[in-house]
């Protein structure tokens, strides 16, 4: 096609957090802040900043789209799971970034790729793919209903947990 690839590299995204005074190792971001890195990454991609508005229909978001709600679980996440330097921070991000479609689906968009796993196709900040391990979520969260009918994970409070579920194969991921 003529179409190029687009990758984000997490150590580009450094830049976007200089204008900063102080670091963001071990401390929560701001709303404003947030707002400010979202507006960044966007920049030459996407003229709006509202959050969580999927961009094609078989898309998903949560029912809080807010900037302070986003925020407040992205700290909370983070500081659970000692994402607390900038690089680690920054890689978070940038893989949610990605993941998410510029923090506009938490939902894999429907593609030539998701027919092989549908209907366990990618959910959440990071998304969980494929039915083991959507099957060992449900195992984790008590709920066979999650394996059953996986389309409700973007619409439950089970967000809160798939996202601490992909934070810890994150850790294992990155190796840290």
């Amino acid at each position: 096609t003529d179409k190029q690839a687009y990758y984000l590299h997490p150590l580009g995204m450094i830049g976007w957090l200089m204008p900063y005074s102080t670091c963001f190792c071990h401390r929560d971001f701001t709303v404003e802040e947030f707002k400010s890195i979202v507006t960044e990454l966007r920049k030459g991609v996407l003229k709006h900043t509202n959050l969580w508005i999927p961009a094609i229909s078989s898309g998903a978001s949560p029912s809080d789209k807010t900037y302070e709600a986003t925020v407040k679980e992205l700290n909370r996440v983070m500081n659970k799971y000692e994402i607390n330097t900038c690089l680690r921070k920054i890689h978070f991000l940038a893989q949610a970034y990605h993941e998410t479609h510029y923090f506009q689906s938490m939902q894999e968009y429907t593609s030539p790729y998701t027919s092989k796993y549908d209907p366990y196709r990618g959910r959440g900040l990071i998304h969980l793919t494929h039915k083991k391990n959507y099957e060992k979520f449900s195992a984790d969260m008590g709920d066979s209903n999650i394996v059953n009918n996986p389309s409700i994970l973007p619409f439950l409070n089970y967000i809160r947990a798939l996202k601490n579920l992909a934070v810890s194969n994150f850790h294992v991921r990155v190796g840290f």
